[in-house]
């Protein structure tokens, strides 16, 4: 392009003078200059100790930020729109396809409706063939219920037969099993009462030979209570001789020591106390002893 169909304008950004040159338009131009202005005067206020330079650093970097932004949005854009042409051709694939798939219900509803045709035909002769088979069963019920009865008739007249057999034949049964009965009822009676007899008899002996078993055991049981009683009434009567020749003795002997000592005065006093208590403990004895002879005369029966 030669510098001929260039557009020429100068332009103030942050305050200074720049001559451009481009192939656009005049309103292009400026409109650009205003933008980066508008840049740079936004990062100054926010900024405002920086120089020009840097801010004009800063204000590229948003710029060039804002352009790479804008060219992922419009490769996004051109991605979309890809994926719209895709989606379209497969629309146009399901248009076809719902086409065919039209096409094809057309040939199924014409295929039906020539299968109720079909069917309606079939119906009508299923029922006429139905009448028929109803008229033939009919007829064929009416010989098969003749030929029962005749049938039952005579299978009525042979069952009366056999029933009077079979009867003649149970009553002959009958009298020679109660015969039989009979016989066998009176062996088992016979049977039964000498068996009867032999155990009565074998039950009288053990009876008798038990109860002189009992009386045996009976009579060395008394004779070994007697005994038993008999020793432990002398054993008692000695043990009380010898407790009171004891008491007599000690009662001589704290006579004749001195009462003075007071020692000796409890010693008196607790051999008192001893001597009763023995006297105490005697009586409960010949009381048990008195008990015990009387509840052995009571279980000892026939003395």
């Amino acid at each position: 392009m030669s510098s001929e169909e260039k557009t020429r304008i100068t332009v103030d950004i942050y305050g200074n003078q720049y001559k451009l040159m481009a192939s656009t338009s005049t309103n292009y131009m400026k409109r650009v200059a205003e933008y980066v202005n508008d840049q740079m005067f936004r990062i100054a206020k926010g900024y405002p100790r920086l120089d020009s330079q840097r801010i004009a650093v800063l204000a590229a970097v948003n710029m060039a930020d804002e352009c790479f932004r804008m060219n992922e949005m419009v490769e996004q854009l051109n991605k979309a729109h890809k994926e719209q042409e895709t989606s379209l051709a497969g629309y146009e694939k399901l248009l076809q396809a719902y086409n065919e798939l039209k096409q094809e219900h057309e040939k199924q509803s014409l295929l039906i409706q020539q299968h109720q045709t079909d069917r309606e035909t079939l119906l009508q002769q299923y029922r006429e063939e139905k009448e028929t088979l109803v008229q033939q069963y009919q007829r064929e019920k009416e010989a098969l219920i003749q030929q029962h009865l005749a049938d039952q008739e005579g299978l009525t007249h042979k069952y009366s037969q056999e029933k009077q057999s079979i009867v003649e034949q149970y009553q002959a049964d009958k009298e020679t099993a109660t015969a039989q009965h009979q016989e066998e009822k009176t062996s088992i009676i016979q049977q039964f009462q000498e068996q009867q007899a032999g155990i009565v008899q074998q039950l009288n002996e053990q009876r008798t030979s038990i109860i002189h078993q009992y009386q045996t055991q009976i009579d060395a049981l008394l004779e070994q209570h007697q005994k038993d009683r008999e020793t432990l009434a002398q054993r008692l009567i000695d043990e009380k001789e010898q407790l009171l020749a004891q008491a007599q003795r000690e009662k001589e002997e704290l006579m004749q020591q001195t009462l003075h000592d007071e020692a000796l005065q409890r010693e008196l006093h607790r051999v008192q106390d001893e001597y009763k208590e023995l006297r105490e403990e005697y009586a409960k004895l010949q009381t048990e002893y008195n008990e015990w002879i009387q509840l052995v005369e009571t279980d000892t029966p026939g003395r």
